[in-house]
């Protein structure tokens, strides 16, 4: 039904020199994953028609309706089955994550191998935190946990292989590409710093944002604007303008 949208979208995006961008966020920050497919939304480039011989995310603001199809974070079957299993101690194979991984997986390793290296990778998130992936070093012994690479190139520029995100009209941090697992295990285990990658702003939330850049106060901006003070993807803007100095005046 979406799909003849998709080139039409392509062509309404808005590049922007604050994209892409390294933000920190919470766990519980992360409160959606895209569902719509590659071919209906396109967020790498290899993924075009027309791209050159890159892989790299799509990178600038869109509007459109491509922020309404997400699913919550709390609803995936990696999360449901991760508390099924982790709080609600159920085996492995009693959840609908197993039942996906052995019908749908292309991965190399067989189930006991890669759910005993999920346990692994929590039993590290849980001592350790959120790890960023250039700390990772080769060679560790549980493959959740060996990063394809520690860094990527994006327009150019070098960035962490973290999660790739967009941010929604109404500010919600979307996933688009990468960190399922980690993710989750950051929500579940409640932790407040998660490096993520912004890639894709929708239109409305690029014009907040735009907005807070230029205020000095936030008592210039619109009470739409200021209840969204303090998310991650905005700059901090003080309550207060800063009084100017008057000039000539002898101390």
């Amino acid at each position: 039904m979406y799909v003849p949208l998709r080139y039409g979208w392509l062509g309404r995006f808005r590049s922007t020199a604050s994209l892409p961008k390294v933000i920190t966020v919470a766990g519980a920050d992360v409160g959606y994953r895209l569902t719509l497919s590659n071919e209906q939304f396109p967020t790498q480039d290899d993924q075009l028609p027309e791209s050159g011989p890159y892989d790299e995310p799509v990178v600038g603001s869109i509007g459109g309706p491509w922020d309404r199809f997400k699913q919550p974070w709390t609803e995936t079957v990696f999360f449901r089955s991760f508390v099924e299993h982790y709080c609600e101690g159920r085996e492995w194979p009693e959840t609908d994550y197993y039942d996906w991984y052995v019908e749908f997986s292309t991965k190399d390793q067989t189930p006991a191998e890669r759910f005993r290296d999920i346990d692994r990778l929590f039993e590290s998130m849980n001592e350790r935190g959120y790890v960023p992936q250039a700390e990772l070093v080769a060679g560790e012994p549980n493959e959740m946990e060996r990063p394809r690479m520690t860094t990527r190139t994006i327009l150019g520029e070098t960035f962490p292989d973290e999660p790739v995100v967009g941010i929604g009209r109404r500010g919600e941090i979307i996933r688009l590409n990468g960190g399922h697992h980690r993710l989750s295990f950051a929500r579940l285990l409640g932790l407040e710093e998660v490096p993520v990658i912004v890639t894709i702003r929708h239109e409305r939330w690029a014009t907040v944002r735009d907005a807070f850049e230029r205020a000095n106060s936030l008592s210039e901006l619109p009470d739409s604007y200021r209840q969204h003070a303090g998310h991650p993807d905005l700059p901090r803007v003080p309550d207060r303008a800063n009084p100017k100095p008057e000039v000539g005046r002898s101390a």
